[in-house]
């Protein structure tokens, strides 16, 4: 072979080599371009849709001071539903209804009795504050239409289940049950909603026995409202402890048949040193029953209770 024909082959061949470059890409771009899709498809497609399956539980989402009523008193520092206790503070159950306007609240007694309360807010806190105790045989549902009355005035209201009686269970213990009433009280007095300086107790038969020795140990209360009260049931004595209370105002009510409270009650109208006043019905009606038979009693208590601010 010559040297003109090897040199002829070889510009042959460069320009076959770039021939073939040339058509592979041009291929290359055509198939690409038939393989992608047009601006009209792109906008019609549809995203592959990935599920998650549900988790077996579901944690709940713990409430906020913007997602619950203001009647909640602290409601930050509580999980619903779940009855939480800070070295014997009160606890709250707290319902996750946002219009919800009372909790339930629980005080753990020294001996690890839970004690039961439903706690009635005022629509403006900090406000006076009273304790509800029943009386023997009932429980703190007795006080629900006179609590909702106080709330509407402008009250804070705790009415609580003694030993033995509703929620809080248990065998009534009149020997405890005093320590029992002043935890509560000296809980209520440090609650935010609560203006130290008006709280008082409002106490049913053994209720009012009961409050009566709880503001003389204590001397937080401002005044003490007692219906059909005693000088002794079941132990828990009175005329010692309504001197030790000194001159704070007290109010009585009850029925002159009403044996012994009929009795009793001037007796121990008598020995208080402060303002008092004593009212006694025809009959023998006694404590929360009063409310059934005499329909200005909740007005005379609470414009007692507003008098003696």
């Amino acid at each position: 072979m010559t040297q003109r024909t090897v040199k002829r082959e070889s510009r042959t061949n460069r320009w076959v080599a770039l021939w073939g470059i040339t058509c592979g890409a041009l291929v290359g771009a055509i198939v690409i371009a038939a393989c992608e899709p047009s601006a009209a498809d792109v906008s019609t497609a549809t995203a592959p849709i990935t599920i998650i399956p549900a988790s077996i539980t579901v944690a709940p989402i713990p409430p906020t001071v913007a997602n619950l009523d203001s009647s909640n008193i602290d409601v930050q520092n509580f999980t619903p539903g779940i009855p939480v206790d800070i070295s014997g503070s009160p606890t709250a159950v707290v319902s996750p209804i946002a219009t919800q306007v009372t909790i339930m609240m629980t005080f753990v007694s020294t001996d690890g009795r839970i004690i039961a309360g439903t706690y009635y807010g005022a629509a403006v806190r900090p406000a006076p504050t009273v304790l509800l105790l029943h009386q023997f045989g009932t429980n703190k549902e007795s006080w629900q239409s006179f609590a909702t009355q106080l709330q509407k005035a402008g009250y804070n209201a705790l009415a609580i289940d003694l030993r033995g009686h509703g929620e809080t269970g248990g065998e009534a213990d009149w020997t405890k049950a005093p320590g029992d009433v002043i935890l509560a009280l000296t809980r209520l007095r440090d609650l935010s909603d609560t203006d130290r300086t008006h709280l008082s107790v409002i106490g049913a038969g053994i209720g009012a026995n009961l409050g009566v020795v709880a503001c003389a140990e204590t001397q937080l209360c401002r005044s003490l409202v007692l219906l059909s009260p005693s000088l002794n049931y079941a132990n828990v004595q009175t005329a010692d402890a309504i001197a030790k209370y000194g001159k704070h105002p007290v109010l009585i009510f009850a029925s002159r048949d009403d044996k012994p409270a009929g009795v009793d009650s001037p007796q121990l109208d008598q020995l208080v040193q402060g303002d008092h006043s004593l009212t006694l019905f025809d009959g023998r009606v006694s404590g929360t029953d009063l409310f059934n038979t005499q329909p200005d009693l909740t007005r005379k208590i609470i414009d007692w209770l507003a008098a003696h601010k």
